[in-house]
Formats: structure tokens, sequence, C-alpha cells
């Protein structure tokens, strides 16, 4: 149990922070110091947020899908032939292989190591993924 809760842990947060971003975008709509209180949510996964004008959108296609837990993880192939991998809660069980999605990142990570799977991502994006 006690290598469960260590292995993930970063995977879960990382997760948690595509539901915090949102919630943390309705709350700054709300209040001045709305970019505090997002910060304070966030924790550390602050460091991956983007900012809102530089967030990402693409259309593509799901080459992969690895289960973890809450989340999934997607191998995704953009439209303009880039592969992308991303990170969206698992409830996105639709996102099943050859699948056409739209993606809208809120998070950027290099280097992004998910213990659980026992995997690096040189490059992931945490975002929310719709069938297109």
């Amino acid at each position: 149990m006690e290598k469960w809760k260590r292995g993930s842990l970063r995977t879960a947060l990382a997760a948690s922070f595509v539901l915090l971003v949102l919630c943390g975008g309705l709350l700054c709509a709300q209040t001045r110091s709305g970019p505090a209180i997002v910060d304070r949510a966030l924790g550390p996964l602050t460091q991956y947020a983007l900012p809102e004008g530089q967030r990402i959108a693409f259309r593509g296609r799901v080459l992969q899908r690895l289960a973890s837990g809450s989340y999934a993880y997607l191998l995704i192939q953009r439209e303009s032939g880039e592969q992308s991998w991303v990170v969206t809660l698992a409830s996105s069980g639709f996102a099943a292989p050859s699948m056409a999605v739209r993606v809208m990142a809120f998070g950027f990570a290099e280097h992004f190591e998910s213990k659980r799977l026992k995997r690096d991502f040189p490059q992931l994006y945490f975002a929310v993924v719709r069938a297109s």
C-alpha cells in the first residue's frame, strides 16, 4: 500500500491539475485575488500551468491509450502529423485508439515522470480531451 501511495502521488497531482485549472479559471473570473487562490490550490503543479494566452488547442487521432488509475495518458497524432502525449481524466474512456479527438491543453511539462507507469514522457500536456 505504501509503495502505491508514493508511486501514484505525482500522477494523481498531475491529473488533478486539469480539474483545478478549470475551477481556478472560474474563481479568477469572480475575484480579484483569483490567481493567488489558483496558485495555492495547484501547489507544486503551478509550475506546469500555461498562461491563458498560451493554452494550446489541437485536433488529432488517438494512437495509444495508457490507463493509470484515475488518469489516462494518450498519444495523439495531430492533424499536422506531430505526435504529442496528453494526460487527462480516465473518465475520457471514449478516447480509444483511432478515435478523432479535440484537445485543450492547460498545462505542459518537459521530462515528466509517471511513477505509476514507470515511464518518462519527454513532453506532456495536461488537457481536457473530447471526441471530435
